[in-house]
């Protein structure tokens, strides 16, 4: 009984903050359809194991950013029941993205040209 009550402790894992940014900042940013706040903006990860977030960023007479978050597993998170109690912590993760301005052209493919058939 007490085994099962560890285990259950260590696979809940540590939650940790992350950090969104945006160059120019001010963008609006959505995790997984949910609007969080505009850059530079945190949210708390509590996922113990591999955990992907869709993010998108959004900011006016810029072009809209997609990018897929993916928190690796770490064994420190399942650790984290274990150390917290000494002060110990996760530290913040920092993720920026640089928005491209929209000029009203569309971004270039690669392999096409402009040039008249």
């Amino acid at each position: 009984m007490r085994r099962g009550w560890v285990l259950g402790v260590l696979l809940t894992g540590c939650a940790h903050t992350v950090v969104l940014d945006s160059q120019p900042p001010g963008a609006q940013v959505e995790v997984d359809g949910n609007l969080i706040g505009t850059t530079p903006v945190s949210f708390v990860d509590h996922a113990s194991i591999r955990r992907t977030y869709d993010v998108v960023l959004k900011l006016p007479a810029h072009r809209t950013k997609r990018a897929s978050l993916t928190q690796q597993f770490q064994v420190t998170t399942l650790c984290c029941p274990v150390f917290l109690p000494v002060g110990w912590e996760l530290p913040e993760e920092h993720y920026t993205w640089t928005l491209e301005p929209d000029d009203g052209t569309k971004p270039a493919v690669p392999g096409l040209t402009n040039a008249p058939p």
